[in-house]
């Protein structure tokens, strides 16, 4: 994968996509071979909504969609039916756009152990599955705290990323910059769509912080005017000069980006079962580290990538991703009798 991530993409790296298929088999497994198939997209083919949505329904063997969707994005509060309160409070919001927006160019980088040095674009990949046992434990936390996925995912992650710097020299920082990509939903009736429907926004999360604590930042966040600013701002930036489109795409503020996607069931495709999934988001600009969450078949795979100038070796992403497990535990151990 480090290897890998070094090519270009196909024709001169102006490709869109790139599927390779490893020459070794991973496994025999009663007289069926098992390769690992990669799959490099360029942003713009859509975002990772879409492509589980593509993958699902065009290239597996089966499309049922009603067996998907539990471990679903961060999705931005959207109403359908509004009254006279919600077309005002929309009005308010526009009129934060542009404040919004400065504040995000102005905002302080953040100086912590996993942001800060240049970056040498060599990656590191961590990626681990944990049993459908995991699973049930999330689906009860929600049943008992009417929480949803990605508030204790966030949580999780707070407590791990505690968990690492307990392993550092330096003090662990109060709060870490955390890059959360928010979906907007999608019309049902629109059927697949690759595309980028899409925006970001920016969680100062806590390290070790309480799940009230999240909880009260994440719905402040889903309410604010920030994830709409920046909607209109990736919807309107095609039609400016690449010299002002690169040092505005150029993310030097946040430490991370936390991604999730939405969970599917096991899928068949050419007659072979896919086995396991994990997907991985590209860095951007001097923010090194991601960590990459998906539901598959009942089982969460956990994935992470950070650049080598950040961290030496992936067992030190295992301990950001055995801390968020650790973390699902604890809730559950503390919310579910």
């Amino acid at each position: 994968m480090t290897e890998i991530s070094y090519l270009p993409l196909p024709f001169n790296d102006e490709g869109l996509f790139q599927v390779l298929i490893t020459n070794q088999k991973l496994k025999n497994n009663n007289g069926k071979d098992e390769y690992g198939v990669i799959i490099r997209l360029h942003h713009a083919v859509g975002d990772g909504a879409a492509l589980i949505e593509f993958l699902c329904e065009t290239l597996a063997d089966d499309s049922d969609t009603d067996s998907r969707a539990f471990c679903v994005p961060v999705f931005y509060n959207q109403k359908t039916k509004r009254t006279l309160a919600d077309y005002l409070e929309i009005i308010i919001k526009f009129c934060k756009i542009p404040s919004c927006l400065i504040d995000g160019l102005l905002r302080e980088p953040d100086r912590t152990s996993l942001h800060g040095p240049a970056l040498n674009g060599k990656k590191i990949f961590k990626w681990m599955e944990y049993d459908q046992d995991l699973l049930h434990l999330v689906k009860d936390i929600k049943k008992n705290t009417k929480l949803h996925f990605s508030d204790i995912l966030i949580s999780s992650l707070s407590l791990g990323l505690r968990d690492y710097f307990l392993q550092e020299i330096d003090p662990a920082p109060n709060t870490v910059a955390v890059i959360l990509p928010i979906r907007f939903p999608q019309n049902k009736n629109d059927g697949v769509r690759l595309e980028n429907n899409f925006t970001v926004s920016i969680l100062d999360l806590e390290v070790g912080a309480d799940i009230e604590t999240v909880k009260r930042h994440m719905n402040e966040l889903r309410d604010s005017a920030d994830p709409l600013s920046n909607h209109f701002f990736l919807k309107l930036c095609g039609i400016l000069p690449k010299e002002i489109l690169h040092p505005a795409f150029y993310s030097n503020q946040a430490t991370m980006t936390l991604s999730n996607l939405p969970g599917t069931r096991a899928l068949t495709i050419c007659g072979g079962l896919l086995k396991s999934l994990v997907f991985f988001i590209p860095s951007k600009g001097n923010t090194g580290l991601s960590i990459t969450v998906l539901c598959y078949g009942g089982v969460l795979s956990f994935g992470a990538m950070a650049d080598s100038a950040l961290i030496s070796n992936p067992d030190e992403l295992a301990i950001i991703l055995n801390g968020m497990v650790k973390g699902i535990k604890q809730l559950h151990k503390e919310f579910v009798k």
